[in-house]
């Protein structure tokens, strides 16, 4: 029996959990708002105030675990007070079903009486963390639109050879820094991640990047878990762009997880095809398909890997969903959308840069074909659009910053297509609308 948290601001996650990103930023989670120390990442908007001053400071896990900002969450928590930093799960700014409802009902609901009976007043825990979400370095062979250089070696490459970058926004590409960060992610937190799997410490490991299945670690620690087998006792998560499923003689599906005791396998894609392949720079529509379907073969007579489409909601992507809808339903493979990252104005692929009744006029056709093939697979798309109709656009969210916002979105999205030499761009893709092509071109 699954149990409840005992309140609406408890997230487990703080106990159970531990995440680094590809420039040594502990955080909550992926989902964590938090006041950055070295490298603003994607979700930092509004903490603008914390101005970075080239700081590189990392600290190990034991230092961070029970540190004061941790146990200030926690006990916030325990108290019933949402912290600022979790906004993005409290307010279900980017999914409806949220981060934290993974971790409190789905992975970790019987750990909630244990780590509210050993942690003190002052937040701290004696209890460990059991799901690690480590990203070890940035590497990817995709440059996705709505990504960026932290999270992409190949958006990395395309932003320095074009002199993009800056001592004050881009520390980490720094080369003094950057090699700095590579010795800290190799000597410190690949060691205790190593550590931790030898100690058979993680019960859930969150493979995302860059793009994981690129990674060498990936490969040697899933065969470890195996030739232990630990693997009989560990869930795996996954957030992939499945371009690659084999590596030094191994099938990803047929050598190492079908061992695992749950694997969940979500495959990063917005749109299919031409428009698939506009927004995730270096897909291969057709070579992702083979390897997809793959997958599904595998999890048919492996009930215990389950595999879904994770959809981040774009601008373009609206134009492909009708056959997204249609793969999903052919394939048998849920959707799990969310909606790109949008916390300023100047986020011109958020569906919401859309002046409203574009927006409504699209989304109304797309709500009408999701109900007409609506089944189990797809129902949590219907439920986004639906939501999506109701949340404020840019023009109505921020009025007085949304032209100024607009003009500087494009001027990026242009240079992008400009050094990516597109021929098939955001206007071809918006030409199928008449209000949403005349918007974009009286920016």
């Amino acid at each position: 029996m699954k149990k409840e948290p005992i309140n609406k601001a408890f997230c487990i996650a703080p106990w159970t959990h531990t995440f680094i990103s590809p420039q040594s930023e502990r955080r909550l989670c992926c989902a964590s708002r938090e006041e950055f120390n070295f490298a603003r990442q994607y979700l930092d908007s509004d903490f603008s105030k914390n101005k970075n001053n080239n700081s590189y400071k990392p600290v190990s896990l034991n230092e961070y675990w029970n540190s004061d900002f941790i146990r200030s969450i926690r006990v916030k928590m325990l108290n019933g007070e949402v912290p600022k930093e979790c906004s993005v799960c409290h307010e279900k700014e980017l999914t409806l079903s949220t981060y934290r409802d993974y971790f409190n009902r789905d992975l970790f609901p019987h750990l909630i009486n244990e780590a509210i009976e050993n942690t003190s007043k002052d937040g701290h825990t004696k209890l460990r963390p059991r799901s690690y979400d480590y990203r070890f370095d940035n590497t990817c062979n995709f440059s996705c639109r709505m990504c960026g250089d932290q999270l992409s070696s190949r958006w990395e490459k395309e932003k320095v050879d074009n002199n993009l970058w800056s001592k004050e926004s881009d520390p980490w590409l720094i080369p003094e820094l950057n090699q700095e960060i590579k010795n800290f992610q190799t000597n410190v937190v690949t060691a205790e991640f190593q550590q931790a799997l030898r100690n058979k410490e993680i019960e859930e490991i969150y493979w995302v990047g860059g793009e994981p299945l690129l990674w060498d670690i990936h490969w040697k620690s899933m065969q470890y878990l195996v030739d232990t087998k630990h693997a009989e006792e560990s869930i795996i998560r996954y957030n992939t762009n499945l371009s690659l499923i084999y590596r030094d003689g191994l099938n990803l599906f047929d050598d190492l997880l079908i061992h695992f005791k749950k694997v969940i396998l979500l495959v990063s894609i917005d749109g299919a095809e031409e428009i698939g392949e506009y927004i995730r720079t270096g897909l291969n529509w057709n070579k992702w398909l083979q390897n997809l379907k793959a997958a599904k073969e595998c999890s048919k007579s492996n009930p215990h890997i389950e595999v879904g489409l994770d959809i981040t909601v774009t601008l373009p992507g609206l134009f492909s969903l009708k056959k997204m809808i249609d793969l999903s339903n052919d394939l048998e493979i849920p959707i799990y959308p969310k909606l790109v990252y949008a916390f300023d104005p100047s986020i011109i692929l958020s569906p919401l840069a859309l002046p409203r009744e574009a927006l409504t006029s699209i989304l109304n056709d797309l709500i009408k074909y999701n109900l007409l093939n609506l089944s189990e697979y797809n129902k949590n798309l219907l439920d986004l659009l639906l939501d999506l109709k109701k949340r404020e656009t840019h023009s109505e969210k921020y009025p007085d910053k949304y032209i100024e916002g607009l003009k500087e979105g494009k001027k990026k999205h242009l240079k992008t297509e400009s050094i990516r030499k597109d021929i098939f761009t955001l206007e071809s893709i918006l030409s199928e609308n008449e209000k949403a092509k005349d918007w974009w071109l009286s920016i």
